[in-house]
């Protein structure tokens, strides 16, 4: 049975949402520990849940179109 597109973000959601969530506490258990206190005049935690969110946006993307390519060449149908 193929994936419905609402699956698709569904499970793209989730997916990103968890990698979002563990991309920001390794970023903070990483530069912390440095004694990285800001950047750019920034807290370190504004800075990275901002940069964060620019991987997420992309990441969202790729990964739709990617679960989509591959519902549509590579899926077999029964």
């Amino acid at each position: 049975m193929q994936q419905s597109k609402r699956a698709t973000v569904i499970e793209t959601v989730v997916d990103v949402g968890v990698g979002y969530v563990l991309s920001w506490i390794v970023s903070m258990l990483v530069l912390v520990p440095l004694g990285i206190q800001s950047i750019a005049g920034e807290p370190v935690s504004v800075t990275v849940a901002l940069i964060s969110l620019i991987y997420v946006a992309v990441s969202l993307v790729r990964k739709y179109w990617i679960r989509r390519i591959y519902e549509r060449y590579f899926r077999k149908n029964p």
